[in-house]
């Protein structure tokens, strides 16, 4: 895979030229929305090469290997694209509006592509959300604030550094928790969750602690039904087994090890992950099997 240069995107997406634009969407790697995004790039309006430069990075930021790299680009360009049409005076308020959801979600990509690699990356991760964060702040968009502090806290859990883990967490309570979209509520439980895994001992589940499992069972339901009308057939089969195991395991408190296993598949799936469901059933089958056999 050829990945282009930063600068070299920003060039091409800032010059207007329908038909150059057009040109590197079809020579990018396939991605689910491309045909959409090249009637994108072919409209008369200022968001259309900010909106179709983020169209591709959302779908390359869920990637892997070359396609994650190639996300981080599109997202980085997205993010700077996006932050200098914003300021632009000669715009309408709706296009600025527009355009400004659209650094958010630049942000919120660029982060979770650095989520995905680690090592290093969480550095850079933590440097650029906390300058996103104060940009976005003095906008008024306290949904991508919330976002990046999410993927904050996300990062200090990999890293196992559940102190600073925990500050986010209580900066993100005393600031933008309310703001999460349904998405990021699910990953918001399930970070939540760990934090308090750890606090409660290594090794351990917080065997007491049915409240955060609870809301995580509820954000997951309130995810569930909004998505509704957007799954196909398949991903319908797959929400529907992988949620009748979740209310099997809800009927059984006791076994709280369970439904956090059958919570966070589903919550991986939701957040747009492949997930073999054949062989989770399986899995889960095969647990439950041990677990009651003991």
């Amino acid at each position: 895979m050829n990945i282009p240069e930063k600068n070299e995107i920003l060039r091409i997406f800032r010059s207007g030229n329908k038909a150059e634009m057009q040109a590197f969407v079809r020579k990018a790697p396939y991605f689910r929305l491309q045909e959409q995004t090249l009637m994108l790039v072919g409209l008369n309006i200022v968001e259309a090469p900010v909106m179709a430069l983020n169209s591709m990075a959302a779908a390359y930021s869920q990637g892997i290997g070359e396609g994650l790299v190639y996300g981080m680009v599109t997202s980085q360009a997205c993010y700077e694209l996006a932050k200098e049409t914003c300021e632009r005076e000669d715009i309408s308020e709706i296009s600025r509006q527009t355009i400004l959801s659209n650094v958010g979600t630049s942000a919120a990509s660029y982060t979770n592509c650095l989520l995905q690699l680690g090592g290093d990356s969480y550095d850079a991760l933590h440097k650029f959300a906390d300058e996103a964060i104060a940009w976005l702040s003095t906008k008024g968009d306290k949904e991508s604030c919330a976002s990046l502090l999410l993927k904050r806290m996300e990062a200090y859990l990999n890293q196992q550094d559940y102190d600073q883990a925990e500050e986010v967490y209580k900066e993100l309570n005393r600031t933008f928790v309310h703001n999460l979209n349904i998405a990021d509520k699910i990953a918001y439980q399930n970070a939540e969750f760990k934090l308090k895994e750890q606090k409660a001992g290594p090794g351990r589940m917080p065997q007491t602690d049915k409240d955060t499992l609870d809301k995580r069972f509820d954000a997951l339901s309130e995810s569930i039904k909004a998505m509704g009308g957007f799954l196909g057939n398949d991903e319908k089969w797959i929400v529907e087994a992988l949620q009748k195991r979740l209310e099997d395991e809800k009927d059984r408190p006791i076994d709280l090890d369970n439904l956090d296993y059958m919570m966070e598949r589903l919550e991986r799936f939701m957040k747009g992950e492949n997930i073999d469901v054949q062989k989770e059933i399986e899995e889960y089958n095969k647990r439950k099997k041990e677990k009651y056999d003991k």
